[in-house]
């Protein structure tokens, strides 16, 4: 079971969309990635950068994901929000 499996079952009882779960869990592993990993082409480096957006209507339980993903990324320590 990867990571993300974990996250997921850990919240499927939750309200909100399993999508928004997923994609704050990612932009949460991007965010704390930062610049480390890369592809190295010869003149240059290519770096995964991730932009989520959450998008959807009022009441459907877009803040939890997000405070996860803001959880995650504080408790690593290593990037600025």
């Amino acid at each position: 079971m990867t990571w993300l499996d974990q996250i997921l079952d850990a919240h499927k009882d939750f309200e909100s969309p399993m999508n928004y779960w997923r994609w704050s869990a990612i932009a949460a592993l991007s965010a704390v990635m930062r610049d480390q990993i890369y592809l190295d082409r010869w003149f240059y480096k290519i770096y995964p950068n991730v932009y989520v957006m959450l998008y959807g209507e009022s009441g459907i339980k877009k803040g939890p994901p997000i405070a996860m993903a803001n959880k995650l990324v504080h408790s690593v320590g290593n990037t600025n929000i």
